[in-house]
């Protein structure tokens, strides 16, 4: 931040030499704050932007679904085995099950 202060202000030094002491101050005070907030400007969009490592909360909350879907085969596997046993009873055991 500070590297593009000095570089706009060595860009302008010629407008800076015509101008008076108070109009100095001034004119280094609005180029900070305005080279100030176009950097947090710029900080904030390249965080929304950013794609973080393994350690955050967003990698963490990414692999959970991964877990959620795990889980849902495992139980369509079981389901499918339960269906195949159920399939394997007598009669008798079936109508006692379905009707219990």
């Amino acid at each position: 931040m500070v590297h593009s202060l000095l570089q706009l202000w060595i860009e302008n030094i010629s407008l800076i030499r015509t101008l008076e002491s108070c109009k100095i101050a001034a004119y280094i005070v609005y180029t900070s704050k305005s080279v100030a907030i176009n950097y947090i400007k710029r900080r904030n969009v390249q965080n929304k932007h950013i794609c973080y490592g393994k350690g955050t909360y967003l990698a963490e909350k990414i692999t959970g679904y991964g877990d959620v879907i795990e889980d849902k085969i495992i139980r369509q596997e079981e389901i499918k085995d339960l269906g195949i046993a159920i399939s394997r009873l007598p009669e008798k055991q079936k109508n006692l099950l379905f009707f219990k």
